[in-house]
């Protein structure tokens, strides 16, 4: 953030938290829940050349620390974003 990257925010409805899917980006497997899985195939779609911040996939779930951290800066992520997203389900 601090070297004001171009990148789309999503805000999405969490539902279920539970991950029931896996994906893999850059060789590193994410689990992801329901909500993400249905919608990232329509947002890949769509848009096929910008960054886009994704709290689930971003922010390291298993790891309280980061978790807290990227928390807090949520604010800063959604008001740098070029775009926000949202997705109500």
């Amino acid at each position: 953030l601090d070297h004001n990257p171009i990148f789309e925010a999503l805000s999405y409805v969490w539902g279920d938290p539970t991950p029931i899917d896996t994906i893999v980006i850059d060789d590193i497997p994410i689990k992801i829940p329901r909500e993400l899985q249905i919608l990232l195939p329509y947002i890949t779609y769509r848009i096929k050349t910008c960054q886009i911040w994704i709290d689930a996939m971003c922010i390291n779930q298993t790891d309280d620390a980061e978790k807290g951290a990227q928390i807090a800066m949520m604010g800063r992520i959604y008001s740098q974003a070029r775009n926000i997203l949202s997705w109500l389900g």
